[in-house]
């Protein structure tokens, strides 16, 4: 059986689903949020909750995707 790490705990694969299931198909769930299983809304570490951290890595990865051809 396979099991997915979730921190402390551990689900097996359908418990581990659960939670993208219902990010996928909720009209409750919103963009840019964590939740752990499931649909328990969490803040996330310093680090994801910093935008101006976000924005950086958002252009660093333009900026190597741009290196590619289309």
């Amino acid at each position: 059986m396979l099991l997915q790490w979730t921190g402390v705990f551990t689900l097996n694969v359908h418990q581990g689903t659960l939670n993208q299931l219902w990010a996928a198909t909720s009209k409750d769930a919103e963009t840019g949020k964590y939740y752990d299983p499931v649909a328990k809304e969490v803040l996330g570490s310093k680090y994801a909750q910093d935008s101006e951290l976000g924005k950086k890595l958002w252009d660093f990865t333009e900026a190597e995707l741009a290196k590619f051809p289309q």
